[in-house]
């Protein structure tokens, strides 16, 4: 089934678990946990080392707390989940993106954001 007919509730019982094992490796500076559900070519633009390197550039992305998803929005080749973010270390409320393309049985993290 493609992504883009899945309902709400749904997407984001497919996309949370995902977002949670991105979460835990930022949080770790995993970069093996972190992107295990990526696309090949997200890898290719995310290495190893710009990984790591942002992650002690921006206190952000480990200091993940909890979130809740908000939204979804599907477009021809898949859907992003919105999520509010919390941050265990910085007040206030952030955004988190994760962007699926493929098909429910096979799916990959093409695009991923915090702000």
């Amino acid at each position: 089934m493609e992504l883009v007919k899945l309902s709400d509730v749904q997407a984001f019982e497919l996309a949370t678990p995902i977002w949670e094992r991105m979460k835990a490796g930022s949080n770790e500076i995993n970069y093996k946990i972190f992107s295990s559900d990526f696309s090949q070519e997200l890898k290719n633009l995310v290495t190893r080392d710009r990984f790591e390197g942002q992650c002690k550039e921006f206190p952000l992305l480990t200091s993940l707390g909890e979130s809740e998803s908000v939204a979804c929005i599907r477009r021809k080749d898949g859907i992003t989940i919105i999520y509010r973010q919390l941050s265990r270390a910085l007040e206030g409320e952030f955004i988190g993106q994760l962007t699926l393309s493929g098909t429910i049985e096979k799916n990959e993290v093409v695009n991923a954001q915090v702000y």
